[in-house]
């Protein structure tokens, strides 16, 4: 399972918007453990070790409208908490590797390598625990 489908996708989604609102929390963690079967269960989910997503899109100027260029987005996974984001856009680059605890980074328009900190390291962190095998594990399937 290396890739989400765009269907899980949207079911995500909808099972996000459903968890948040109240009064609805019943329905959306039905709709979520709906999702983890049709994924395969989560107990298969939980036994991904790595995982790898690419997204392509259009990037726009926000002033003027005008297209960019295309932006890559790689995002690799491996468990327990490594990961590493490549991003390439027209005239810009952007990685990072993080292994749950430190981590380094090259900035768009920089060619060194520098470690994690502050804030960075705090964005980091947020993106592990908010990965996508995290989410759709984020309650167990009603036994």
């Amino acid at each position: 399972m290396r890739k989400p489908t765009f269907i899980a996708g949207l079911i995500l989604l909808s099972a996000s918007i459903s968890i948040c609102q109240p009064g609805y929390s019943q329905e959306g963690l039905a709709l979520l453990h709906r999702m983890q079967e049709a994924l395969g269960g989560a107990e298969k989910i939980a036994a991904i070790h790595d995982f790898e997503q690419e997204v392509r899109a259009q990037s726009w100027d926000g002033n003027t409208g005008q297209p960019l260029g295309e932006v890559h987005k790689r995002t690799r996974w491996l468990h327990p908490n490594y990961l590493r984001l490549d991003q390439v856009a027209p005239g810009a680059m952007y990685i990072l590797y993080f292994d749950g605890a430190s981590g380094w980074e090259i900035l768009p328009g920089g060619q060194r390598i520098v470690e994690v900190a502050g804030g960075e390291l705090k964005s980091a962190e947020k993106y592990l625990r908010d990965f996508v095998l995290t989410t759709w594990l984020a309650w167990p399937p009603v036994t």
